[in-house]
């Protein structure tokens, strides 16, 4: 987004942390490069100072990163002294920012955006393997989940499920915008499928990733491909992309499947972004939840058909499927007959 409004002219300050997340891996893509003289970044005052914690939790009426909060008002002020802002728009996670945003934009008199991307705090995942928060700690999030829902002047979410699951944990019903994620892809891609038929998946999988998701029934599935189609066996090949997880690994080896399956490890978005390009598919694993508010969920609400040459959206089609889907009812067929007809109406535009 940062990029798309400086390449419109657009001037644009982000205010960030390298350290606000604790054991967060800074990313090495040359993308981030394009954003480096419009980021100000404000460190954790890592110091223990008990008064000043105890005066900065009082006035920003918070326990969460209350003298960060406050070095960070400081510097939006010193900043829009010199360039004054229009908006301040914040994101989460971390939930943090929003409470930053809140005080900035009350202090500077600016409307303020509010994009929730994940649910409010991981400890609210549902499913998560995290330890069980203090009654405390769980009303001081909820008070600011509430006051971003009732005081932002927008908030936006990128699907309804999102929105669905805010408004039941805050017990607060409220007005959003959908914008769905958009994707990206890489300047170039030097990767070859060699003729094989190439699934991706990038992402945590396992226990390296917070709801645990699995790979089980994906492996499963192509274990049993592989075992009905031996001609085509050889020249399948699953990319797993992220950090490598033993109970994943022990599966692949179970199964046999050493020879179907690769595994990278940890490489910087751009360099995932290759991976998914060069590859056949892009494989999305979802969480085992009622709720759809992870990624591969949040992708699954919508469906854009693009041109053929250029590649510009042709058609925005939300999907309004209940859950959990399936693919034999009529609402599904009469979605399945519409993207077909929008996709053969390029192929024949294009003969």
């Amino acid at each position: 987004m940062v990029q798309a409004l400086l390449s419109c002219g657009v001037s644009v300050t982000v205010i960030s942390s390298h350290d606000i997340r604790r054991g967060g891996r800074n990313d090495s893509s040359r993308l981030w490069g394009s954003m480096r003289d419009v980021v100000v970044d404000v460190p954790q005052l890592l110091q223990p100072n008990l008064p000043s914690s105890i005066a900065a939790a009082s006035r920003f009426q918070t326990p969460f990163f209350a003298r960060w909060v406050g070095q960070v008002v400081e510097t939006a002020k010193r900043l829009h002294r010199t360039n004054k802002f229009d908006l301040v728009y914040t994101r989460s996670l971390p939930m943090v920012a929003h409470i930053a945003g809140f005080w900035c934009s009350k202090i500077l008199q600016l409307p303020w955006v509010a994009n929730i991307n994940d649910p409010w705090e991981f400890n609210f995942f549902p499913g998560a393997a995290f330890p069980k928060i203090s009654s405390f700690k769980t009303s001081a999030y909820l008070f600011w989940l509430r006051r971003t829902l009732q005081t932002a002047d927008l908030i936006t979410y990128p699907c309804k499920g999102l929105q669905s699951f805010h408004s039941q944990l805050a017990n607060f019903n409220h007005s959003a915008e959908i914008i769905p994620h958009i994707g990206s892809r890489p300047e170039e891609s030097s990767r070859s499928s060699n003729h094989h038929f190439r699934l991706v998946h990038a992402g945590k999988l396992g226990t390296t990733e917070v709801t645990r998701r699995s790979a089980k029934a994906l492996l499963l599935g192509l274990k049993a491909f592989i075992d009905s189609s031996t001609d085509r066996a050889v020249r399948l090949r699953l990319i797993l992309v992220g950090p490598e997880d033993k109970e994943t690994q022990a599966l692949i080896c179970d199964l046999g499947l050493e020879q179907n399956v690769e595994h990278v490890g940890m490489v910087n978005y751009e360099q995932s972004l290759e991976y998914i390009a060069s590859s056949s598919a892009c494989v999305l694993i979802e969480s085992s939840m009622d709720e759809s508010i992870f990624f591969p969920s949040k992708l699954a609400d919508y469906i854009v058909v693009m041109t053929r040459r250029p590649g510009r959206v042709k058609s925005f089609i939300g999907v309004d499927l209940p859950r959990p889907r399936d693919d034999d009812g009529a609402a599904y067929a009469k979605l399945k007959r519409k993207l077909r007809m929008l996709i053969h109406d390029e192929i024949s535009d294009d003969q």
